[in-house]
């Protein structure tokens, strides 16, 4: 799994239980072997106390690796009285970059009345199509009337607009 994703150049997090302890000397094997496979794929162990503590040892076996190192900005471990586990946590970075609005246009729906529309799409000079052989030409005068009926009940109106942020993620100033 971890070679998957440093093979596709991704930032990754990997937090959980290893059952290895990280607070014993180097002569534990399989800490080795593991302390191995982090330098392989180049992530960092962030906690450094107990995670799991009960009245007659501590162990440091719930860890949270990252191959993005710069961009966590705090990392630890909350001791809960609900499970000889503590809970442990990594935060990471997270930043707003102000969007460019673009201005779009639309159409105001808003007073439209149908009736209206139609009463005056029948008002129209129709036969001015046919005072032509050339069909480009009759294309334009057809639908230059019909445009001209739109815009007076459908009026053209600029919208700014821009992307929407994540409402899960707090933008913190300062």
């Amino acid at each position: 799994m971890v070679g998957s994703f440093d093979a596709q150049n991704l930032e990754y997090f990997i937090l959980g239980d290893l059952n290895v302890d990280f607070r014993q000397s180097n002569k534990s094997q399989n800490k080795n072997t593991l302390n191995e496979i982090f330098d392989i794929y180049g992530l960092h162990q962030l906690i450094d106390e107990p995670t799991r503590v009960t009245q007659i040892s501590s162990t440091l076996i719930d860890l949270c690796l990252t191959n993005s190192l710069t961009t966590v900005v705090d990392s630890g471990v909350l001791h809960l009285s609900i499970s000889d586990h503590s809970l442990t946590y990594l935060v990471r970075k997270a930043h707003y970059t102000q969007t460019e609005t673009k201005t779009i246009e639309v159409r105001s729906m808003k007073y439209f009345n149908s009736e209206n529309f139609l009463n005056d799409l029948n008002h129209q000079p129709w036969a001015n199509v046919y005072s032509t052989g050339d069909p480009n030409e009759m294309w334009r005068i057809w639908r230059s009337l019909l445009m001209k009926t739109i815009d007076k009940h459908a009026p053209r109106r600029t919208r700014r607009v821009g992307k929407k942020k994540s409402p899960w993620v707090t933008n913190i100033s300062g």
